[in-house]
């Protein structure tokens, strides 16, 4: 609470104005922004009167002076009203706001203390520093109810908008009032200050640095703040023996987070993956604080568990139970493993959410982290993770159960460019994808397509590191020891290939076919397959020509490997010689391009200065050859070297 006061001993807050006639003086008042009273100026008053006697006029008499002293107070004060424990201070705290969205109405008291009219500019803003904004800060309306000292209201309620003006008698006050948005950028337990200031237009004449008083009015971001943790009655199944299990979501609206709220109307949703089926007849729903438990089930179906229209208190843990059927064994074992994920929706408001097509509501909570959700608290949609402002507040957990399978993986399938005269080697990563431990693999390696490459080794590194070279029996490879499940290193086989000096832009490719050992039971997975496959890269080599009839250096035509028929004695010739890098990812280095003289030499004669290569290099003219400087060509670039000769006239 602000208040402009007035003290006998000490004088500040007001300004007092002291009016005079007749031969009175303006003396300046003090302006300090409370009250405070002149030395005062007068209104001072004498009389004359004149009269005869015996018929003769007499002097004139003047009576003695009256004197009045005339004060003007000028004070109010600016209190906040708003029920938040600490009344009659200068700050309305942590009002709720429902949602980042929310709306917050704030409540001001403008009383003028002083003891004349006076007029009060209201203005609004938002404070810097905080959390979020409001997004109506100047088109909020202020409405204002004047009331008298004794309580009784001056006439209709007055609005106005920040900027606006209030005039208040004596002793009147103005109850103020005005509601604000929140912008959407915050996230429960943040706050956000909104400032209202009144300017006295009074004081501000005499003194504007004492004319002005300011309350902060907050507000907190309050939401429901869920926490869903989902269990299974098994985690580890044999699909040989077991037919079915049961699951448990606990849906708590966290208390742990100061700033949590009841949640009305929640819709919580679970989809089981596929091969699973819910008995639809076993869903049970409990609550721990005195809600009535959602009976809002039918809507549930084979693959879809939905309670609806449930609240939950602050505090108040929602459990809901359920049983699956194994339905699809293939299918369950091919997954190894199901982690099926439970969702809570809700609104702020009293419309509740669509259990057929949520769409896009308020909340969406999810133990599923690849949920684009929107919790509205800082913890976001992050499963697992904790609000920061509140550790251990409003995690969630989702539940997997595995399944007794079996099962490989063999990665990746590559590709390589190698040279006529390359080699290179595939790595392969053979993962125990089930959850038993794999012995007794053997591969093969088997030529696809083409007859470019030689296999020249083949090795296994197990998960501890252990590398080892093997040897084929009757074509097959045997992996040593043991691949266990669920390592978190799995087995590399590592195989290089050479080119036997195949043909430019050839391929070829090898297929890598790891088959586990049959098992007790029969339940040995698919063999799994990796395919390598090789291309020969390098360099090609084209020669290009191109007429200069007026041997200016210029060529007259696009240069092609085509026959030029028709040159003259005394013409001239230039010649380019391409070098074009067949590979997708790899530089040639050191390219010399070079043309012996001898070709033509005996017809045609070199012509000064006219060599040049791609790499403004320093070229070698010839001589014996014409020879380009050491050029570095990129992927699938070209360098070139290039002069002319001109055709002699006489043999």
């Amino acid at each position: 609470m602000k208040k402009l006061s007035f003290n006998q001993n000490i004088l500040t807050a007001g300004v007092v104005l002291a009016l005079g006639i007749g031969g009175s003086t303006l003396v300046d008042a003090a302006t300090s922004g409370s009250v405070s009273p002149s030395g005062g100026v007068q209104i001072s008053n004498t009389a004359t009167a004149t009269y005869s006697v015996d018929g003769v006029a007499q002097p004139e008499v003047k009576s003695n002076a009256v004197v009045v002293n005339v004060s003007e107070v000028a004070s109010f004060s600016l209190v906040a009203t708003n029920q938040d424990g600490t009344p009659n201070d200068d700050r309305n705290e942590k009002l709720p706001m429902v949602g980042p969205n929310g709306s917050v109405t704030f409540t001001n008291k403008l009383t003028n203390s002083g003891n004349l009219a006076d007029t009060y500019t209201i203005t609004l803003a938002n404070a810097v520093g905080d959390n979020f904004d409001y997004n109506n800060i100047t088109d909020a309306t202020i409405t204002a109810t004047i009331k008298n000292a004794d309580g009784t209201t001056v006439g209709q309620p007055q609005t106005l908008k920040s900027g606006g003006t209030i005039t208040l008698q004596p002793g009147q006050y103005a109850e103020l009032s005005y509601t604000l948005q929140g912008d959407g950028n915050g996230v429960g337990g943040q706050q956000a200050n909104a400032t209202i200031t009144a300017t006295s237009q009074y004081i501000g004449k005499q003194d504007s640095s004492k004319a002005t008083l300011t309350n902060t009015d907050n507000a907190i971001i309050r939401t429901p703040v869920f926490s869903i943790v989902k269990t299974a009655s098994l985690t580890q199944i044999d699909l040989n023996k077991t037919t079915e299990y049961t699951y448990t979501i606990k849906v708590k609206n966290d208390d742990k987070a100061g700033y949590a709220i009841d949640a009305d109307n929640v819709l919580i949703v679970d989809n089981v993956p596929a091969g699973l089926s819910i008995d639809t007849g076993s869903i049970k729903v409990s609550t721990d604080k005195g809600s009535a438990a959602s009976t809002a089930t039918t809507a549930s179906t084979a693959n879809k568990l939905v309670v609806n229209n449930q609240n939950i208190k602050v505090g108040e843990t929602v459990t809901i139970t359920f049983t699956v059927k194994i339905t699809d064994k293939a299918a369950l074992a091919k997954a190894g493993s199901a982690t099926n994920h439970a969702d809570v929706y809700d609104n702020y408001g009293p419309n509740p959410v669509d259990p057929n097509n949520p769409g896009n509501p308020d909340i969406h909570d999810s133990t599923n982290p690849n949920t684009p959700s929107k919790t509205n608290t800082p913890s976001g949609d992050n499963p697992k993770s904790n609000d920061p402002n509140n550790p251990g507040t409003g995690g969630d957990v989702p539940s997997t159960v595995n399944f007794n399978n079996r099962g490989l993986t063999l990665t990746p399938n590559n590709a390589a460019e190698i040279a006529p005269n390359g080699s290179t080697t595939y790595t392969h990563t053979l993962t125990n994808t089930g959850n038993k431990t794999e012995s007794g693999l053997t591969f093969t390696i088997k030529d696809t397509a083409g007859d470019n490459i030689d296999v020249s080794s083949v090795t296994y590194t197990a998960p501890d590191g252990t590398k080892t070279t093997l040897t084929p029996t009757n074509g097959v490879y045997t992996i040593p020891g043991n691949l266990d499940a669920g390592q978190a290193q799995a087995g590399k086989i590592e195989v290089t290939v050479k080119s036997n000096n195949a043909t430019l832009n050839t391929s070829d490719a090898a297929t890598i076919t790891v088959t586990p050992a049959a098992g007790t039971n029969g339940d040995a997975p698919a063999a799994v397959i990796a395919t390598d496959t090789t291309t020969i890269k390098g360099m090609t080599l084209v020669k290009k020509q191109a007429k200069d009839e007026a041997c200016d250096g210029t060529a007259d035509s696009a240069f092609s490997d085509a026959v030029i028929n028709d040159a003259k004695p005394g013409q001239c010739i230039v010649y380019r010689i391409e070098a074009t890098n067949t590979f997708s990812n790899k530089p040639l280095t050191n390219v010399v391009i070079k043309d012996a003289a001898n070709q033509w030499n005996t017809k045609a004669d070199y012509v000064v200065n006219s060599i040049k290569d791609s790499a403004n290099g320093a070229t070698t003219a010839p001589g014996d050859a014409a020879v380009s400087s050491n050029l570095n060509i990129a992927a699938g670039q070209t360098g070139w070297l290039q002069f002319a000769v001109k055709i002699k006239t006489t043999k």
